[in-house]
């Protein structure tokens, strides 16, 4: 027997050994339960209502990886695999090697073939401990998230976003045993003639996956080009979330997530009705290949940058969704209607130093990134900004500030205005002057793009303080 026969036999639990099937890595990066509740709307730790302010959910993850066809959200169906993680206590999380004795990430095998288009579904519950005779509690269900992926078995990393009330982001790597496999891990590559002695080097594309929007206005299912399209996308048109969201998903940043190997893709269309389809095209990764010019009944807009189909287009006719994009003239939208618990906050973000168009500067015209606050700390991995966030004692703000630095030499005054998110306990101004850095003028705000305009947009409160303080707002 040879010393591969011998390994063979080892593993033969984990993979086969004719090559077929492969690995699973499954990470968890982080996850965000802001308001430290579970499903039912009670803290995870106090009485009902009553949260303990000092105290985090002590979070576990159940993960259950199943066929695409699947309709159920139970996780004892779990083809692909399933495990159960550690506990962590915290609302707001940033994963690391491992979950408590858990490895993060964990690896899992498949021995037949590989789905291509994955269903992940995940359960999150709040370990309950004992009471005070020492009897175990029940633990608490948190929520269930799941989602459908188009997962490609080339060894590349795949984030995912899972959002719900909470929201989980993490990484799926998946691998064949044998390289040069097809999709599914079980087929060989056809064969190939050899190349003419003077052929050029077969180049092939290859990238690593991005993230692009996938919903609909309407069924695709109903779409008499139903077949061309998912032969475009490797997707079942079934598995296209129908939403009038759709108009807008720059208003909910975290939903509507799909892998993409390809481009993104916005289509616009007036067909039987208005309606707006974002998708995933699989088959290129160069919008070139994208030609709409032979459909008079749609207009398509094309992106290879992540998230780059998250134009806003407002159908005439349809109910426009809620969304964080506020024109002047109308009123502002209430937190509440954003999340239950009123912590999602957008804020303009820019630099005056690194945006040299002058978009940041005022006055300004909003033509630059917004970003969902809440989560911004948690997917640039910020430490000092994750620590802010869970302080029960601080809050998310926008801000803006204003330096003017005068160069005595030169003569020359300049001028940088800065956008962002804070993490601060009120709302307020402040007014600084250093030689190094010149006067800064700084303030706080917790309503939606507050850190737009000129002045800043503050409660009375806030103004008034800043007045009584001798301090002009930017």
């Amino acid at each position: 027997m040879t010393n591969l026969s011998v390994l063979c036999l080892v593993i033969a639990g984990l993979a086969l050994c004719n090559g077929q099937g492969g690995t699973i890595s499954f990470k968890l990066n982080n996850y965000l339960n802001r308001g430290g509740k579970g499903a039912n709307g009670n803290c995870c730790d106090g009485i009902f209502p009553v949260c303990k302010k000092s105290s985090q959910c002590d979070q576990y993850f159940k993960i259950c990886l199943d066929n695409p066809e699947s309709d159920n959200d139970d996780m004892t169906t779990c083809p692909l695999g399933k495990y159960t993680t550690g506990v962590t206590e915290q609302n707001v999380i940033t994963f690391g090697s491992t979950i408590d004795s858990t490895p993060n990430p964990k690896v899992l095998t498949f021995d037949g073939a590989w789905p291509y288009n994955l269903k992940i579904k995940v359960q999150v519950w709040d370990e309950d401990g004992t009471d005070w005779l020492g009897n175990a509690n029940d633990d608490d269900f948190v929520e269930y998230l799941d989602t459908i992926q188009s997962i490609h078995p080339d060894g590349h990393a795949n984030t995912i976003t899972l959002a719900g009330r909470t929201t989980l982001v993490a990484t799926i790597t998946v691998t064949c045993n044998s390289a040069g496999m097809t999709d599914d891990c079980v087929t060989p590559p056809p064969a190939t003639a050899p190349p003419a002695a003077n052929a050029p080097p077969v180049v092939i594309k290859h990238r690593a996956p991005i993230q692009c929007y996938e919903c609909s206005t309407i069924d695709m299912t109903t779409m008499t080009t139903r077949a061309q399209w998912e032969e475009l996308t490797k997707r079942d048109m079934s598995y296209v979330e129908v939403s009038d969201q759709c108009q807008d998903v720059a208003a909910v940043p975290n939903q509507f997530l799909q892998n993409c190997e390809g481009v993104c893709l916005t289509g616009l269309w007036n067909e039987t009705q208005d309606f707006i389809f974002r998708t995933c095209v699989a088959v290129t990764q160069d919008c070139d290949d994208i030609d709409d010019e032979g459909d008079a009944t749609g207009t398509y807009h094309c992106s290879n940058q992540a998230k780059g189909n998250n134009g806003r287009y407002i159908i005439e006719g349809v109910a426009a969704p809620p969304s964080d994009v506020v024109e002047p003239e109308e009123a502002p939208v209430p937190l509440e209607q954003y999340e239950e618990d009123g912590t999602w906050l957008s804020c303009y973000e820019c630099s005056s130093k690194h945006d040299t168009d002058g978009q940041c500067e005022d006055p300004f015209d909003g033509e630059v990134e917004r970003v969902n606050c809440t989560l911004h700390a948690m997917y640039n991995e910020d430490p000092v900004q994750i620590h802010n966030m869970t302080d029960p004692n601080k809050g998310i703000r926008c801000f803006k500030s204003v330096s003017t630095i005068y160069d005595s030499r030169s003569k020359v005054e300049t001028k940088m205005v800065k956008r962002g998110c804070g993490y601060v306990e009120e709302n307020y101004c402040t007014y600084s002057l250093s030689p190094s850095s010149g006067k800064t003028q700084q303030c706080y705000c917790d309503q939606h793009d507050c850190n737009s305009a000129t002045p800043i947009t503050f409660s009375i409160a806030t103004i008034l303080a800043a007045i009584l303080l001798g301090v002009h707002l930017p």
